[in-house]
């Protein structure tokens, strides 16, 4: 009897305690469609042009669950589906405990996600996919958080014989931001198995007027002499904005790459430069008109590039909801294009959004 007793308190203690937390629902969803005829995209190997209209659907559901018990004790849960068509597969992306013992200090245990100077760009922003710095590397493991310094320590995901370390600073000089990291990521198999990437992720800002991102990056697979070499990358990604009018730029370059020896870069080509115009009509209309031209391939011995252009119109009804449709016309102008795909082609795509 007093054993049941006692069950029955510590039952009601552990629902006391669970109904006590805090508890707060927040994401993102995504749908984009996307229409083309005769697109010859060599980033994605496509170099046949298609005679008859194609179209592309992707979907996107982030959802992230965060409770809070007390000051010191709080934990998330995170959920995502992402991919093609209307209905991609949903997983778990991970837990975690966070014990924040000061205003300042902060200790998180369980599944982690590191990612540095993702792109500005808006087709290479997911750094699941692309990164100017480094795409998303997951791990469980521990992370030391004290002021602006970054330290954690864990397991790869992706096979039982990784583990990881990545170091991460932001300062703060005078309102501008200099972000060092360093990832440093071994599978067990020698020095052929140890990967780096590292670099500096700057963010500038001058008033409402002007703000730049400038990343470099470094990539080496393998710390042995006969592995990949070293790759080096840099992107500047400015907006200015001057009332109603603004203009968004991107340029990246791969500065050491050479496909056949090099690391891996984290983007499909290895140069872009991007500017977008724009003008604010009030407050939930704009315009902008894209200007880009693209290498489209990672090997720098080829002629590839292409030109885009085409007007985009951006509705935000309400601050969480966006839209975003576009016209684009692709120009192949590389030297490797033939009579059969070096015609201009069209993209049209719409795009929804929003958070919660």
């Amino acid at each position: 009897m007093r054993a049941s007793y006692l069950f029955l308190s510590l039952l009601l203690s552990v629902f006391s305690i669970s109904f006590a937390a805090s508890f707060e629902v927040s994401g993102e969803a995504e749908a984009s469609a996307i229409g083309s005829y005769k697109q010859v995209d060599p980033r994605a190997e496509v170099m046949e042009p298609s005679e008859t209209v194609e179209h592309a659907l992707a979907s996107t559901l982030d959802i992230s669950f965060a409770f809070k018990w007390d000051k010191f004790w709080s934990a998330t849960a995170a959920f995502s589906a992402d991919g093609d068509g209307t209905a991609p597969v949903a997983a778990l992306d991970g837990i975690a405990i966070i014990f924040t013992p000061n205003e300042k200090m902060t200790l998180t245990l369980g599944d982690l996600s590191y990612a540095e100077g993702a792109f500005r760009y808006y087709d290479y922003d997911d750094t699941g996919d692309y990164a100017a710095g480094m795409i998303d590397h997951d791990v469980r493991g521990v992370q030391f958080d004290y002021d602006s310094f970054t330290a954690g320590l864990g397991f790869g995901v992706e096979d039982s014989k990784t583990y990881m370390l990545h170091l991460a600073y932001s300062l703060n000089l005078m309102g501008q931001t200099i972000r060092p990291y360093f990832n440093f990521q071994s599978h067990r198999t020698g020095m052929i198995g140890n990967e780096i990437r590292t670099g500096l992720v700057n963010e500038f800002v001058f008033g409402e007027s002007f703000n730049a991102q400038l990343v470099y990056s470094v990539y080496k697979n393998g710390l042995k002499k006969g592995t990949e070499e070293w790759s080096h990358a840099i992107t500047f990604e400015p907006t200015i904005q001057l009332k109603s009018f603004s203009v968004k730029l991107s340029s990246y370059y791969a500065l050491i790459y050479d496909e056949a020896e090099s690391t891996a870069i984290d983007a499909p080509e290895y140069a872009f430069i991007y500017a977008e115009p724009g003008i604010a009509l009030n407050p939930k209309w704009s315009l902008g008109l894209p200007l880009e031209l693209h290498a489209m391939t990672l090997d720098k011995d080829a002629s590839l590039e292409q030109f885009f252009v085409g007007p985009k119109v951006y509705f935000n009804p309400v601050e969480p909801l966006a839209m975003e449709g576009f016209v684009r016309l692709g120009v192949p102008l590389g030297e490797d294009y033939t009579s059969e795909n070096d015609s201009p082609y069209v993209l049209l795509g719409l795009d929804i959004s929003f958070t919660f």
